[in-house]
């Protein structure tokens, strides 16, 4: 594989994503957020949002596919935090966990952010009001990660206690919870259907 373009990062990267109007988003350790031209790396703009992760092995940071809500961890895990990426003002602060926040997630259609923490709870948050809508079922351990699928149907959340579970977003109910992993689950991805 040949290398078309490279740029360097002082801090460790916690997140990479291209949002919808082609920018590349990246998030260093310490949450400083930059836009850079997808095409040739050229940076556009960014913000220091002035939190230090100390653990970033899970999702600490996350942003909207519409560039418009980014969520992140405090420094100390206890709680999760939306803001609004553009005016940089922050929305909402969810403090329920008992334990550390392990983990947050926005579904690709900017409805909800969600909090999943080392208690095995997931909490979901309305992006544009702020207010708790809706948790998910809860696991036995700390949750590991969150995805969704492209359309913003389902989501999933993987635990250390070995299970996924799967929760439709249309439906706001349970669809399964997947028991055969040996070990504890750490990582997901939704894959989309191709025709050949």
């Amino acid at each position: 594989m040949e290398i078309v373009r490279s740029k360097s990062i002082a801090k460790p990267v916690v997140l990479m994503k291209i949002l919808d109007n082609k920018e590349l988003v990246v998030v260093d350790v310490e949450t400083t957020v930059r836009y850079f031209n997808k095409e040739n790396l050229e940076l556009k703009s960014g913000f220091k949002v002035g939190i230090k992760h100390k653990r970033y092995k899970t999702s600490v940071v996350a942003f909207s596919n519409d560039a418009q809500y980014f969520s992140t961890l405090t420094s100390d895990a206890k709680e999760a935090r939306l803001f609004n990426a553009v005016t940089k003002k922050m929305i909402a602060t969810v403090d329920r966990h008992h334990g550390e926040v392990s983990c947050v997630g926005i579904d690709p259609l900017t409805r909800y952010m969600f909090s999943c923490g080392d208690d095995g709870k997931t909490f979901a948050i309305d992006v544009e009001s702020g207010k708790l809508v809706f948790t998910l079922p809860p696991h036995a351990d700390t949750i590991n990660d969150i995805a969704f699928s492209r359309n913003g149907n389902w989501v999933a959340v993987a635990s250390y206690d070995r299970k996924i579970s799967l929760f439709s977003l249309v439906t706001m109910t349970p669809k399964n919870k997947l028991k055969a992993h040996s070990a504890p689950v750490m990582h997901l991805e939704f894959f989309q259907k191709t025709s050949y």
